[in-house]
This record gives structure tokens, C-alpha cells and sequence, in this order.
């Protein structure tokens, strides 16, 4: 409690707060990602970690004096890019060599 009443008095180091908003962003990613890959009560005690992750990582985006989101993660804007990862990875299931698919770069991924 004490580290978050230090953070909010002093302004965010360079930086920061992109680092912080593109974890908070990442939850949606991994949120889709586990709506791709998981069912049942692995997806939803992933979903669940997910969640917590981010709010957490939104207190923080609180202390340091953050622009804050306006939406709660979720799935919808990412899924058909992590469908389309793991359809990827199927393919080269049978392949001893197969590398990770481009198309399961989160990074490269576009919010729709």
C-alpha cells in the first residue's frame, strides 16, 4: 500500500505507462488466445488468471498516473487472429520441424 501511495505522488518514468497499457492490452490477446486453444476449466481458470493479471497491471496503470482504459479485457477483438493461429499451428503438427506461425505473433496482431 505504502509503494502505491509513493508511486501516485511521482510522475510515471518514460516509458512506463506505454509498457504497462501494452500488458493490459495483452490480456485481451491471451484471453482470445485461450478462447482458441482451451476448453472447458483450463479456459476458464486461464481466463480467470488473465483477468486477475490485469487488474493488477491496472492498479499500477492507476499509481503511476496512467491514461486508463476504458474497456475491461476480452477475447472478441483478437479471436479470429488466435483462430487463425492455432489453425496454423495444426497444420504443422506433423512436422518435426515446424516453427512457431507468423500468424501466432501477438505482437503483429490488430485490434478489430
Amino acid at each position: 500500500m505504502l509503494y502505491a501511495i509513493i508511486l501516485a505522488s511521482t510522475a510515471a518514468a518514460p516509458g512506463v505507462c506505454q509498457k504497462l497499457e501494452a500488458e493490459y492490452e495483452g490480456a485481451s490477446k491471451r484471453l482470445a488466445m485461450s478462447f482458441a486453444a482451451d476448453s472447458g476449466d483450463v479456459a476458464e481458470r486461464r481466463g480467470s488468471s488473465i483477468r486477475a493479471q490485469a487488474s493488477e497491471t491496472l492498479k499500477l496503470l492507476q499509481a503511476h498516473r496512467c491514461s486508463v482504459p476504458t474497456a475491461t479485457p476480452a477475447a472478441q477483438p483478437y479471436v479470429s487472429q488466435a483462430l487463425r493461429c492455432q489453425l496454423d499451428r495444426v497444420k504443422g503438427i506433423d512436422d518435426p520441424n515446424a516453427v512457431e506461425p507468423d500468424s501466432c505473433d501477438m505482437t503483429r496482431w490488430v485490434r478489430k
